[in-house]
């Protein structure tokens, strides 16, 4: 199977490539899930190997790191009419009611593919990527060439999980909710956007839940305003936004990115302090505060904005999900005319912050940087 994974220009990750490493196992595979960009999960009729410290197998471990960092998953359950010896059943009476939770857990979040043997696993497993593959290349409306394999988009230029965790997985609400809004992201775009950009918002987001020609229409308009440089992150947001309105996660933690990135420069441009980077985007804020007096406004408006996207919270009555909020489509657009409207503002005033945008280094050499100071 790893062969024909790798034909299909996919990179596995498994046991089998991990070399020698100081740290704890389990350690090592959580890494290794969160730099993945596809959670394959295959379980069987055992539990397999329990971590002392959670009691829980690695396998478990894997695919709840998986969910929690929302990684599009694919599962794979070992059918209970597969022909297999009693040797190859949980024996262990614990690990027994441990599998059954697991697996009925799996059931509940995900549509399970079942399989009887190895050979029928490999062939169900290949066509699902094989399919991924195809969906991947087809998916270029916008001339924007991207990569064949599904990617998770680095926190550029900071170290992966430093700057939050999104508050919802990657797929949308159903359609019946999503024209609905939280009230915060609404006030925030009424102070920030004109009338007129705000009632262009309105009208995009039911232009998503509306015909195929008005999607399309809609995406392309979407398209325009998210427009690179920087490359990264903004270059990807584009390309999701072709997924509305059936995902939304990664176009708000790409532009979540961008933001994040923005006010980090600015408060290095003040401060000089390289730790910045690896602060979360609240601690920038506040460090914003601290430093730019006469701005503001425009802080309160990055902590609106930190709050909506970042911080888990419970939700307005009318916007309620169990465990988690899903973003609405209506969100999602207001946050894309947020998000390009408050870097218009943070690039104005840091030189450093627009050095970012346009995607020059973010560390200019600092000797001519000292010289142009002194001149």
């Amino acid at each position: 199977m790893l062969e024909g994974i790798s034909r299909l220009e996919f990179q596995p990750v498994a046991m089998e490539y991990f070399g020698a490493d100081p740290r704890q196992a389990i350690e090592v595979c959580l890494e290794k899930v969160r730099d993945s960009d596809l959670y394959i999960g295959i379980v069987g009729h055992k539990y397999g190997s329990v971590v002392a410290e959670t009691g829980k197998s690695y396998t478990q471990m894997e695919y709840e790191e998986a969910r929690r960092i929302g990684l599009p998953c694919r599962v794979y359950l070992r059918s209970d009419k597969a022909l297999i010896s009693i040797k190859s059943h949980e024996q262990n009476p614990e690990s027994i009611v441990k599998l059954k939770q697991f697996k009925d857990d799996l059931l509940e979040q995900h549509n399970v593919c079942y399989f009887s043997n190895a050979i029928d696993l490999v062939i169900k497993v290949m066509a699902d990527l094989f399919f991924i593959a195809v969906m991947e290349l087809r998916k270029d409306r916008f001339g924007l060439k991207p990569p064949l394999q599904l990617y998770r988009v680095s926190m550029y230029p900071y170290e992966v999980g430093a700057a939050g965790k999104l508050r919802g997985y990657f797929r949308t609400i159903k359609k019946e909710d999503a024209l609905l809004a939280e009230p915060q992201i609404i006030s925030l775009a009424k102070e920030l956007l004109s009338e007129e950009r705000y009632a262009e918002a309105e009208k995009l987001s039911k232009d998503l839940i509306g015909s195929n020609q008005d999607r399309d229409a809609a995406r392309a308009a979407l398209a325009s305003i998210v427009v690179p440089p920087p490359k990264r992150p903004i270059y990807y947001c584009q390309y999701e936004i072709q997924f509305l309105p059936y995902q939304s996660r990664d176009i708000l933690r790409d532009l979540g990115d961008f933001v994040d990135m923005l006010a980090k420069a600015a408060v290095y441009e003040k401060t000089s302090a390289l730790d910045v980077f690896d602060r979360t985007l609240a601690q920038a804020i506040d460090l914003l505060e601290e430093h730019l007096h006469s701005h503001m406004q425009i802080v309160d408006w990055l902590k609106m904005y930190n709050q909506f996207l970042f911080s888990p919270r419970l939700v307005s009555e009318k916007v309620r999900y169990p465990e988690q909020h899903r973003f609405t489509v209506h969100e999602t657009v207001l946050v894309i005319f947020v998000t390009m409207d408050l870097a218009d503002r943070i690039t104005a005033i840091s030189r450093m912050a627009a050095r970012v945008r346009r995607d020059e280094p973010m560390l200019p050499d600092r000797t001519g940087y000292n010289d142009r100071q002194k001149g």
